[in-house]
């Protein structure tokens, strides 16, 4: 049986990533747009980005959603499949 302290690190592992990812959405974001974009404003759920933002960042997201997600997935481990 497993203690907690390996059950805590692997936990810490699996929220660490996410938060990898996060940072690299946000400079995927900022590479292909030229805009900034809060990390409070992204989270990613079953491998799907979401944004909440304002609707003209937004809308300029989702124009250039193909090339942020082959910009995304050329640097993470784990694969973003959409945005939404």
């Amino acid at each position: 049986m497993e203690n907690a302290g390996s059950f805590l690190q692997r936990f810490k592992k699996i929220l660490f990533s996410q938060g990898a990812r996060v940072d690299l959405a946000i400079e995927a974001i900022k590479k292909v747009t030229g805009t900034d974009i809060l990390a409070k404003d992204i989270s990613i759920r079953n491998d799907v980005l979401f944004v909440s933002t304002s609707s003209a960042l937004k809308n300029t997201i989702f124009l250039k959603k193909k090339a942020i997600l082959e910009k995304i997935n050329e640097d993470a481990s784990g694969k973003i499949f959409d945005i939404r």
